[in-house]
């Protein structure tokens, strides 16, 4: 590889730009569909990935199933990150890491926690280990210098600096796994505000921080945090902690080279507690408490109390009474075994359709521009690849398990085609190449994911958990009255209440998805005719029905966006009243992208369902193997 040049921002090449455009006009349905965001071509066109949303691509693996597994989504893996180069003052940083780990350990809900250290850490080491650990936090503990970034370890054992462009653009690479990141070193705000533009929650420290200071921070946040406080609180909690327990001042501090505070324009002495700041991005996605992971958390629950009791049946097969019963309902279970693995591979499928777009083809798409002539976005574009890779392999594991959710597929051919032509471009330095790699792979994900939705929202209709809550309770009842120990008796009837509410929350989904579907089909239709045209007839008649349909689906929520979708309402009135046509497009087309969120927030609860509804599925297959 010869005579690069260095990447220089000119202007995106024709070819390249038709790329994104025919990206833009064939996957507009398909995102308002099911990622339910507007504006697509400027997020593919943009330089980082702060739209896009969090997917359920951070679900543990669970060892009961077979079959891809999905597991608990609601576990969170902190990455600890540290470094004290030789050279600078020497710090506890060990203290930290087993002080995150000692209040982890003893959280109330520490099984949604996994924390793993990295010491040492060097600059060539952060991309393979936010690659590999794939985490949901990322703390990074050591020396800062202000502007002139994060002090790492370099080849040598002596400090090296990365750069805060650099640090902020790695973390845009991950931006759709890492939901917050704590520098909890001194003068590291810098870094923070600039990660922060891709990172939902960033803390950073506005000066020198003590080291006795960082560690009473790590440990009220974290215990916060293992005890299901939302993380702004926990935030809160840690600077407390910070006044609890420093008494006096520590020797060692967290600084390397001192920085003048430029927005206060002089040197100032702050309390210790104050020095860390907590930054959010408007669109927050929750890491402990929010609605989506409290609905997720309950179902999963659940599926929980309904697998424990399914397999109690299991265990009670030689009793004649529980056997007959069983097989009165035989049919009946191996079809509901059958549906919910059908329901299960779906959302593995979008699973690893969301993950081609986001992880593999936005990013493709990015550097073909600057493909063959700079030599950065070659190894970059080999990353791309090796996620590629992965993503073909999972989906043909999927294929082989043969139900009938993966009939009659074959865009995974597309896949390894999309492969071969970006091997061939990588080896030869051939664009052409990898603008048929581009092409492939858009035409999957022009179409694929609102397929599988689509399949998904209906088997999910038919779903007979109603058989299921019926078979469960005609076996409780022949058993209630038994010698049967009590424990057990209480599992099988919990297990029929919770069946039962896992049939009601279903049906809540389905129909709220259904209300959903009709709006957003709605405000497709009105931005398609306004689009092009002045007349804004068909919003001003449709306006009021549409916003009373609206409002009915967000009664009683309390989230972000709905706060801000009745912000974009009142505008929108106002506009149309004043008969202001710039305005009223204008304001349309906000409330459009933000109901949109609507839409895909039920999408995305639902395909959660229907993965936790794996439990109850396998031993409930089981429990149909031991009539046979």
């Amino acid at each position: 590889m010869t005579d690069k040049k260095p990447r220089e921002q000119t202007e995106a090449e024709p070819d390249i730009d038709r790329a994104v455009d025919e990206q833009a006009k064939s996957n507009v349905n398909n995102i308002g569909n099911i990622n339910g965001y507007g504006n697509y071509k400027e997020k593919v066109k943009g330089s980082c990935y702060h739209n896009s949303p969090n997917s359920e691509e951070l679900d543990n693996q669970n060892p009961a199933c077979n079959s891809r597994k999905t597991g608990s989504s609601s576990m969170i893996k902190v990455l600890v990150l540290a470094s004290n180069p030789k050279g600078t003052e020497q710090l506890r940083l060990d203290r930290e890491i087993r002080a995150i780990e000692d209040v982890i350990r003893s959280a109330e809900k520490r099984e949604r926690f996994k924390i793993v250290s990295r010491l040492a850490v060097k600059i060539s080491d952060l991309q393979s280990f936010l690659r590999r650990e794939k985490p949901r936090i990322v703390h990074f503990c050591g020396h800062g210098s202000g502007r002139e970034g994060l002090v790492l370890t370099g080849e040598s054992g002596k400090e090296q600096k990365v750069r805060t462009e650099a640090l902020a653009d790695l973390f845009r690479l991950f931006a759709t796994r890492v939901e917050g990141v704590v520098l909890n070193a001194c003068y590291s705000e810098v870094q923070g505000k600039a990660i922060n533009k891709h990172i939902n929650y960033v803390i950073g420290t506005k000066r020198e921080i003590q080291d006795e200071a960082a560690i009473a921070f790590a440990k009220g946040f974290y215990q916060a945090l293992g005890d299901g406080v939302k993380i702004e609180r926990a935030y809160e909690f840690g600077c407390n902690r910070i006044q609890l327990d420093i008494q006096t001042n520590s020797t060692s501090e967290r600084k390397l080279v001192p920085v003048y505070d430029e927005s206060e324009k002089k040197w100032i002495e702050v309390p210790q507690y104050q020095v860390l700041s907590l930054l959010t991005r408007e669109k927050l996605q929750e890491i402990s408490e929010s609605s989506s992971d409290n609905q997720e958390s309950v179902s999963a629950l659940e599926s929980d109390r309904a697998s424990r009791g399914i397999n109690i049946v299991a265990d009670l097969i030689p009793i004649p009474l529980v056997k007959t019963a069983v097989i009165k309902f035989k049919v009946e279970f191996q079809a509901i075994s059958e549906q919910v693995e059908m329901l299960a591979t779906y959302k593995d499928l979008h699973d690893l359709l969301h993950e081609l777009e986001f992880k593999c083809y936005q990013g493709i798409l990015r550097e073909a521009r600057h493909f063959p002539d700079d030599c950065t976005c070659i190894s970059i574009l080999e990353s791309y690849g090796e996620d590629l890779k992965d993503i073909i392999a999972e989906v043909e594991a999927i294929i082989t398990q043969k139900n009938p959710a993966t009939e009659g597929i074959s865009w995974h051919q597309d896949l390894k085609q999309a492969l071969e032509f970006w091997q061939i471009a990588l080896e030869e330095e051939e664009k052409s190449q990898l603008k048929k790699a581009i092409w492939c792979i858009n035409r999957i994900i022009a179409s694929q994911p609102s397929q599988i939705n689509t399949a998904l929202v209906s088997t999910a209709k038919l779903l007979r958990l109603p058989d299921l809550v019926e078979g469960m309770s005609d076996i409780w009842t022949s058993i209630k009255n038994s010698e049967l120990e009590a424990e057990k008796r209480n599992q099988l009837q919990e297990s029929v209440n919770a069946l039962a509410k896992l049939d009601d929350e279903l049906k809540m989904l389905v129909k709220s998805h259904d209300n959903w579907q009709k709006i957003d089909s709605q405000l497709r239709r009105i931005e398609t005719v306004t689009a092009n045209t002045s007349d804004l007839f068909e919003l001003e008649m449709s306006w009021s029905g549409l916003k009373a349909e609206v409002e009915e689906q967000c009664q009683n929520k309390q989230e972000s966006w709905v706060i801000s979708l009745e912000k974009e309402a009142k505008r929108l009135d106002k506009a149309i009243a004043d008969h202001n046509s710039l305005k009223v497009k204008q304001y349309f087309s906000s409330y459009r992208n933000r109901a949109s969120q609507g839409f895909y927030k039920i999408d995305r609860e639902l395909r959660k369902f229907c993965g936790n509804l794996r439990e109850v599925g396998n031993p409930l297959a089981y429990l149909v193997r031991m009539i046979e």
